[in-house]
């Protein structure tokens, strides 16, 4: 009796737990189908791509079920959504299945056939129009192109009740296009497989919600007939039948639970109508093409994408008779990507044999815009650069391999992708001619020409040509660098080396690749600062190295450079943090400089010494010669040998390049305040410390940007200070772009404020500046925005001579803006958005043109200090190539704690944005960045030297056709040197090869001039 008992009460818990599992677990048991097709014209034309699934939602509710679809869904990151039908069950669930239909996310769109219970329940109109709210569409016997990719989705209304009507839907496909069917219920099948279609995708059974064939047969709502679910072939023609995911009267479900059908396309190497990438072409010259788009299938086949389709078109090409034109959708990052391709391709990877990637684009837009350009090797390393694309213009993209050869193994490339950052709006670019460009010849060895001295200095024995001559170029890499020794081959002293200032010198000896022993070597003008880096190299134990310098003493003459104009600092070490732009490293960099007459040099690690001469002006130029004395702490000396050679010509005090660099006043307050050590002893006396601050700026020729009040008492004082000191350009005033754009934007109160700058204008025309000043007008503005026109135009309201200073972050198209912009004097463009040709046309309009550097963009340089130094010190050379005349950098002094313990002020990923200085106890402690742009101001001044010295011989009659020839090949620049805003070399030596090159030419020049 008892067992029978038991076997009754086993009975229920198990009928129990199996009504629990079949109405509670499976229903909410979300399962996910793939489905990949290899084979045939879809598989080609969407190969890389992915499509997901749905059916059958039946939703009342957004419950647990829901959320888990979302979810998932989401997580497969599919190019397409499609819902074969039955989205509600009664009109009361409308709302709730428009909200989950707008959580769903799909690179390219939702696409929805209606079902029998969605007709049921809503009107035709009612169903479409919600949809297009939620971001899907309708397709309702009737037919869409799949983006561009050649392929056609066509929807049918419900078949259950004979509303579907293929022909219709398909009436506007092109012959031969491939086309995927959406139909609600899988009766369409008979007809689809007549019409040739090659996918069909439905629902409707639910699978039949039991999956065991006999039980299924009792019930009148699971038994659906032949087509019940899962993956059936009819001829070419595959049907694809979902489970679904809920139901519409009976709640259970047992062996076939919910579905997410997902379809991933992908055409395996001869599976296809034909080969899958074709052959790899070549040009002239060695040129290797990746992509001409001359085949239909190239865009298809080779390409996948993202959010971005690719297709051929004829409307633009630079190779052959086709192009492509790429469409990036509105969304996070569309990307277009060539991998399969480098993957399968024999002798592919291999791209350190070539100099340039090189793309022709095209952006048919009237604004400047952006694409990212990345390439990425087995391991996975990825290397970006960011290309600005002209308004309506073509232009080639050039991306230099080498600069990639520091971050990724050229040797195994295997993907190329191009991609847009979170555009804001759908935007297609055309493109033509994938290719990878051969080295070039390496270049001839520099051959420097010797100035001799003037035949009344007359000669001891010793003297020698090479001691009469300038210095040789400096050669910045060392043949060998240093490298670690055996711990018993270990030296027990320290060793000296020496590096150009231009470039950065880290912590660890084998990655040192200076120069070893001495001399020091110097070649400046008079007037002009110039550094090198003593490099000091610990042994087994550290040292403390006391270091004394020597007056310098000319060679022939006995005129003596005083030691006070020789500074020593210590180069210091800050710790970066992981940026988004690529870096050599992420660790300790070199930057801050602290005057120092003595260092600590730690066992086996590298400390360099900034070594800078200020050159007297009008000093008695050729060779000079000193010593740097080097003495440690168990009195070991050592003697470093300076050897300097000044150029027979001086650096005007006032640069001809106009520089505005701003500083944030309550920067320096809060720092000085809250954690610069002893910072409280300048509590009430910011004025001072800011005055301190603006003359070490202008002592490193660049001039605040001050935002002067020209009736201050104290103002016309400042002004002729500054003035002597270098001071190029000034702003004007408390409001504009420098101040988050604070002006008032009532009309009456706006002319209340500008009243403010006539009066000032009246001032500065008293004292004769009106010329130097400026008002920061606005900052990077929208081009057209119509509150920054107000502005500009009230400004010259006040008086027509102060001129408005537009900061710009996209170049404005000079005609299409040009009615906008006519109240902007200086037009200040980011160095991502200038070129020689924006700039000649600006200033036929009567523009002057700076550039400024903010944010990185790879590979534009920018001053930030996990960049190498050329970096900092080419921005002037940008200038002087592309025809600008300022420099503009937005703030020297943006510190948000300790700079020197978190250098990513601005931006957690941009390390030193915002500062050249860092806050000292005393006042400012200059960066090396601050120095390379100081070199690279005066570098400017030699450019304006030599173009004025040879216009000066031309007017005197006295051309020389060779010096002619030679002046203008350097005044253009080497492009191995600059070729553009965008490319540039890191490498030092050939920088100060050219610049060596315009003062020997200056010397002849000159001499010429003077009829000797």
């Amino acid at each position: 009796m008892k067992s029978k008992w038991r076997l009754a009460a086993g009975g229920v818990i198990a009928a129990g737990l199996l009504f629990f599992y079949v109405r509670v677990v499976e229903p909410n048991r979300l399962t996910v189908t793939r489905l990949e097709l290899t084979r045939g014209l879809l598989a080609q034309a969407l190969d890389g791509r992915r499509l997901v699934h749905l059916a059958d939602l039946h939703v009342d509710r957004l419950g647990f079920r829901e959320q888990q679809l979302v979810r998932q869904v989401n997580a497969l990151n599919p190019d397409w959504i499609v819902i074969t039908g039955d989205l509600v069950n009664r009109a009361e669930g409308w709302p709730v299945a428009l909200d989950l239909i707008e959580q769903l996310r799909a690179l390219g769109g939702i696409w929805v056939v209606p079902g029998n219970t969605d007709n049921a329940a809503l009107p035709a109109g009612t169903f479409s129009e919600g949809l297009a709210a939620a971001g899907a569409r309708v397709l309702r016997n009737e037919s869409a192109a799949l983006e561009d990719t050649g392929v056609w989705l066509a929807g049918v209304d419900d078949p259950v009740e004979g509303r579907d009507r293929l022909s219709q839907a398909v009436s506007g496909i092109p012959t031969g296009a491939p086309v995927i069917l959406l139909a609600h219920s899988p009766d369409i099948m008979p007809e689809a497989v007549k019409a040739g279609i090659p996918l069909v995708l439905a629902g409707h059974t639910h699978g039949g919600q039991i999956g065991i064939g006999w039980i299924r047969r009792f019930s009148d709502h699971a038994n659906r007939g032949p087509y019940m679910s899962g993956r059936i072939q009819e001829g070419k023609t595959v049907l694809y039948i979902s489970r679904g995911i809920g139901w519409k009267e009976r709640p259970y479900r047992l062996m076939a639970p919910p579905e997410i059908g997902r379809l991933d396309f992908r055409l395996i190497p001869g599976a296809g109508e034909k080969g899958r990438f074709g052959s790899l072409s070549s040009a002239a010259g060695g040129s290797l093409i990746l992509a001409d788009f001359e085949t239909e299938s190239e865009s298809r086949v080779r390409w996948r994408g993202r959010g971005a389709v690719l297709r051929r078109t004829n409307n633009f090409r630079t190779k052959g008779e086709f192009g492509a034109i790429a469409t990036f959708k509105d969304r996070q990052s569309p990307k277009l990507i060539l991998s399969d391709f480098l993957k399968f391709s024999a002798g592919l990877k291999d791209w350190s044999r070539f100099r340039l990637l090189a793309i022709d684009l095209y952006n048919p837009y009237s604004s400047q815009e952006r694409l990212f350009v990345q390439i990425g090797d087995a391991a996975g390393r990825l290397y970006k650069e960011e290309v600005i694309l002209p308004p309506s213009s073509p232009v080639t993209l050039a991306m230099r391999l080498q600069d990639a050869s520091a971050h990724l193994d050229l040797r195994r490339i295997e993907e190329l992708s191009l991609f847009r950052w979170r555009p804001g709006s759908e935007e297609s670019f055309y493109l033509d001619a994938v290719r990878l460009e051969p080295r070039e010849s390496e270049p001839a060895k520099v051959a420097v020409t010797s100035v001799k001295p003037p035949a009344a200095v007359q000669r001891s024995e010793d003297d020698n040509d090479e001691e009469l001559s300038p210095p040789p170029v400096p050669k910045t890499r060392s043949e060998t660098p240093i490298v670690p020794q055996p711990e018993s081959e270990q030296p027990t002293d320290w060793r000296i080396g020496w590096a150009p200032a231009a470039m950065k010198v880290f912590r660890e000896p084998e990655r040192f690749t200076g120069k070893l022993g001495n001399p020091l070597l110097l070649s400046l003008a008079g007037g002009e600062a110039e550094s090198v880096q003593l490099v000091l190299i610990g042994g087994e134990k550290g040292a403390t190295i006391a270091m004394k310098t020597s007056d310098l003493a000319h060679e022939l003459s006995g005129a003596v450079i005083s030691r006070d104009r020789i500074g020593l600092s210590k180069v210091e070490y800050v710790r970066t943090s992981a940026p988004y732009y690529p870096v050599e490293f992420v660790g300790e960099w070199p930057d801050p400089l602290i005057k120092a007459d003595r260092v600590e040099v730690p066992a086996g690690k590298v400390q360099p010494v900034w070594v800078t001469l200020t050159a007297p002006e009008n000093a008695v130029p050729g060779r000079y010669r000193g010593t740097l004395t080097l003495t440690d702490q168990s009195g070991n000396r050592k003697n470093v040998d300076l050897r300097v050679w000044i150029w027979n010509f001086n650096l005007p005090d006032l640069p001809h390049l106009k520089t505005a660099f701003d500083f944030y006043r309550f920067r320096l307050e809060k720092a000085y305040r809250e954690f610069v050590p002893n910072g409280s002893k300048w509590a009430g006396r910011m004025d001072e410390l800011q005055e301190i601050y603006f003359r070490e700026m202008l002592r490193y020729r660049i001039s605040p940007v001050w935002g002067a009040d020209p009736s201050a008492a104290s103002f016309g004082e400042e002004l002729e200070e500054y003035r002597r000191m270098g001071l190029t350009a000034f702003g004007v005033g408390r409001r504009g772009g420098n101040f988050g754009n604070n002006w008032p934007a009532d009309s009456r109160e706006l002319a209340e404020a500008v009243s403010w700058y006539g009066r000032a204008a009246a001032a500065l025309r008293r004292l004769g500046a009106i010329d130097q000043a400026y008002v920061y007008v606005y900052d990077e503005p929208k081009p057209g925005d119509p509150q920054a026109a107000k502005v500009m135009e009230a400004i010259h309201r006040a008086d027509p001579g102060l001129r408005n200073l537009l900061v710009m972050h996209e170049a404005p198209h000079p005609s299409k803006y040009r009615r906008w912009l006519k109240d902007a004097d200086i037009l200040c463009l980011r160095n991502t958005s200038v070129s020689t040709e924006l700039v000649e046309e600006y200033k036929r309009q009567g523009k002057e043109v700076w550039i400024y550097a903010s944010s990185p963009s790879h590979p534009y340089p920018t001053p930030v200090i996990d960049y190498p130094a050329m970096a900092a010190r080419i921005l002037p050379w940008i200038c002087w190539k592309t025809g600008a005349t300022g420099l503009l950098y937005w703030c020297v002094n943006f510190w948000e704690g300790d700079p020197a313990r978190n250098p990513a002020s601005f931006a957690r990923d941009q390390n030193g944005n915002g500062f050249l200085f860092y806050p000292g106890e005393d006042g400012p402690v200059p960066s090396i960045r601050l120095e390379a742009i100081r070199d690279g101001i005066e570098d400017y001044e030699y450019l304006v030297r030599l173009q004025e010295t040879l216009e000066a011989v031309k007017r005197k009659g006295r051309s020389n056709p060779a010096f002619e020839n030679e002046a203008k090949t350097l005044l253009a620049i080497d492009p191995d040197l600059l070729e553009s805003p965008r490319s540039y070399s890191k490498d030092p030596e050939l920088l100060m090869k050219h610049r060596q090159e315009m003062a020997e030419l200056i010397e002849k020049l000159q001499a010429l001039l003077a009829g000797s």
